[in-house]
């Protein structure tokens, strides 16, 4: 599968988990489940970026500053979920935090999108965006235990 196409399909993934968590009633086993869904998947998706995705890219001058900025805003996001993860869901801050984390991954996927993948797919040849877009694939099958 192409890189871009593999982390955009992630972001789209997010999107859709962050849509039906603002749906979702507080306090309920749904509104938890989808919680979890959305924590994983974040988890996951930065943890594979910052394996392969940005290690290909930060030895470049014209991505080194993006890249380092793209990290700290995954540290920011991992951050905020750890927080909500152990604050009170029913509590009307906590849907208020999820909303700020919802335009902060909004902000980073567009940068992302818009921004760091031009510049990859000029840094990038065509076997090392497939050979990363591979380690992915494995890297999140593993985790999902589908290995």
């Amino acid at each position: 599968m192409d890189l871009y196409q593999l982390i955009k399909q992630d972001h789209q993934k997010v999107r859709r988990l962050f849509e039906r968590l603002a749906e979702a009633d507080s306090g309920t086993p749904s509104q938890a489940r989808l919680f979890a869904e959305l924590k994983r998947e974040l988890d996951l998706h930065s943890t594979a970026e910052e394996k392969y995705f940005y290690p290909a890219l930060q030895q470049y001058d014209e991505a080194k500053n993006l890249i380092e900025e793209a990290i700290e805003e995954h540290g920011d996001v991992k951050a905020t979920l750890e927080e909500l993860d152990h604050s009170d869901k029913e509590d009307e801050r906590w849907a208020e935090e999820l909303s700020e984390l919802q335009q902060d991954v909004e902000h980073h996927i567009e940068e992302e999108e818009n921004i760091i993948f031009p510049i990859a797919a000029e840094l990038l040849d065509a076997e090392q965006a497939d050979a990363i877009a591979r380690d992915i694939q494995k890297e999140k099958a593993a985790a999902q235990g589908t290995a």
